[in-house]
């Protein structure tokens, strides 16, 4: 079970599998101003780290995948595509939260 933070608190506890995909995979994160007030982070995969999300995306189509990183789920958006081709999202975040998961993203 691992917290899931919203805004900097935890709003609820989700059961996690192991990791598909690591830090070691990304190679670009970085926090932009997105819609309004919200702010996201954009990041960018390696190739074994898309072809793992794509694997992963595909067996968990429907279903809420958790983006956690440190021990802390920051997201845990519903899988609508099963092809990211290297790059995602993460939505609806504050600028502290998406600043400091960009930073934590990039570190390995």
């Amino acid at each position: 079970m691992l917290p899931r933070v919203e805004h900097g608190k935890t709003v609820s506890c989700l059961q996690v599998g192991q990791a598909s995909v690591s830090q070691k995979d990304v190679t670009e994160a970085k926090a932009t101003n997105g819609v309004g007030s919200a702010w996201d982070v954009d990041f960018v995969l390696d190739t074994a780290g898309a072809d793992a999300l794509n694997r992963l995306a595909a067996a968990q189509l429907g279903k809420e995948l958790a983006i956690e990183v440190g021990g802390v789920v920051y997201s845990a958006p519903q899988v609508h595509t099963g092809q990211f081709n290297g790059r995602g999202a993460i939505n609806g975040l504050d600028e502290a939260t998406a600043k400091h998961l960009a930073s934590e993203m990039k570190s390995s």
